[in-house]
């Protein structure tokens, strides 16, 4: 699979880089990144939680077609629930063994098990697929008896460990593998049940379609006899990813997620030896990444007789170059006059815009090149001022190195060198003085090239 393409694939999954950061921040914020819905979980918690990175998302009643309330981030996802995604929607849904389940826009599922034994690491995930596409993430199952399968009126797909797409569209059930093998059971249409011996292994690399017709004729080969070693060949055929298939949206955001992830598994791992202890950090991990890459919605409205304070937000990340300055606002309590206030005054809240601007406009840059980044805080006067302390600069995307002075010079490391370019961001990290937690303040996304001399060495 081309290295580059999945290097650079959807710049905005990017923002899950700046997990890793936010990791290893002193206090472990995620900062006001994340929308005030956002639940904690822990890891006594053995439900799979939601998390929407754009668009939105519904619980539905038992018949699949009445919506019942609209999901939050972070709302646990409870056995026997039936979630369906709107236009434009991407959401995930994390078990508690750092497994994930992908949802596409116009997708519905429901979760037939989700039950997790926190103290032997067994998983029993049962979906089903009733519309749409689905991708599933399957960190290696940690117990013998654990299970992950995914059902759609065609087959049933088992696996332990692996990441495969299934697709359900007008009559028709795809499953696109990614990692490993899928062990597929073809399903009677009559009965809804799995069809004794009719298993298809879908390899690495490969797809496959299950249609009404394809099988319908299995079934009748069934029934009269024949040997369904012959039959299904016949009616139902693997074959290679072709690039059509890759360029598909959910596809393509699939496997740069996946890249991404598994880089991450392997990350934890060397720190982690201990299995329980990595299973727990690959979750506070994956959690802390899409939380990263939510996009910022409308706080929620308080309840009737709760206070209303301010709450900081942040403008979502976007792949844009940095030709103009990208803002993120908070909410800081001042006094109204500069004067020592009477018993009783209270303090005024007041709006205040960060942003981050180049010292030039661009849209990508070649190995050696530099650029100076200044950070400005903007407040209820309208005038930008220059902030010189009280933050710290970081890259996001392995494309360099910046100074305190705010000078970055491009340079491809190890991790995307081999692609010959890579998408990158710079952060602006500071303490937020009304919560104590972190505030990241980001650059537009930015494309860095590898030297002629770099790419001449790659060639050779």
């Amino acid at each position: 699979m081309d290295s580059k393409y999945l290097i650079w694939g959807a710049g905005a999954i990017l923002v899950l880089g700046i997990g890793a950061f936010a990791l290893s921040t002193g206090n472990g914020s995620s900062g006001n990144i994340q929308t005030a819905s956002v639940v904690a979980t822990t890891t006594a918690d053995t439900r799979a939680h939601l998390f929407i990175v754009r668009g939105h998302v519904f619980l539905f009643e038992a018949d699949g077609a009445t919506k019942k309330a609209e999901l939050k981030d972070g709302d646990a996802v409870e056995k026997g629930s039936t979630l369906g995604t709107e236009a434009a929607t991407h959401a995930n849904v994390v078990f508690p063994d750092g497994s994930a389940l992908r949802l596409d826009e116009k997708s519905r599922i429901t979760l037939t098990d989700g039950a997790y034994d926190p103290a032997s690491g067994k998983l029993s995930a049962k979906i089903t697929l009733l519309a749409g596409n689905i991708w599933s993430k399957i960190v290696s199952l940690a117990t013998p008896d654990s299970t992950w399968e995914v059902t759609t009126p065609h087959a049933v797909a088992t696996v332990r460990g692996t990441a495969f797409g299934t697709s359900l569209v007008k009559g028709k059930t795809s499953f696109v593998g990614n990692e490993h093998t899928v062990a597929l059971r073809i399903v009677h249409p009559k009965t809804k049940k799995a069809l004794p011996d009719a298993e298809l292994m879908l390899g690495e690399g490969k797809a496959i379609d299950i249609t009404d017709i394809s099988v319908q004729k299995i079934a009748l080969a069934v029934t009269q006899g024949k040997k369904l070693a012959t039959v299904l060949p016949e009616e139902i055929r693997t074959v290679p990813l072709s690039p059509e298939i890759k360029a598909r949206a959910w596809v393509k955001e699939a496997l740069t997620e996946d890249t991404l992830l598994n880089k991450r598994v392997d990350e934890l791992r060397k720190k982690n030896p201990l299995e329980t202890e990595f299973r727990i950090e690959l979750r506070k991990t994956i959690e802390q990444d899409l939380r990263l890459r939510i996009e910022q919605k409308p706080l929620l409205e308080p309840t009737a007789g709760s206070v209303k304070t301010p709450v900081p937000t942040v403008t979502p990340i976007r792949q844009t170059a940095p030709t103009s300055i990208q803002t993120t606002t908070r909410t800081e309590t001042t006094n109204t006059t500069s004067v020592s206030q009477p018993a009783g005054t209270t303090a005024t809240p007041t709006t205040v815009k960060f942003a981050i601007k180049p010292s030039r406009a661009f849209t990508s840059l070649t190995e050696g090149e530099s650029v100076s980044f200044t950070l400005y805080r903007t407040g209820a006067n309208g005038v930008p001022e220059k902030v010189s302390a009280g933050f710290r600069w970081k890259v996001i995307g392995g494309v360099g190195a910046i100074g305190a002075d705010g000078v970055f010079t491009a340079k491809l490391d190890s991790s995307v060198s081999e692609a010959g370019e890579a998408p990158g961001t710079i952060a602006a990290i500071l303490v937020n003085p009304e919560t104590g937690k972190e505030d990241v303040i980001s650059s537009g996304f930015f494309k860095v090239q590898a030297s002629a001399a770099t790419e001449s060495d790659l060639a050779i």
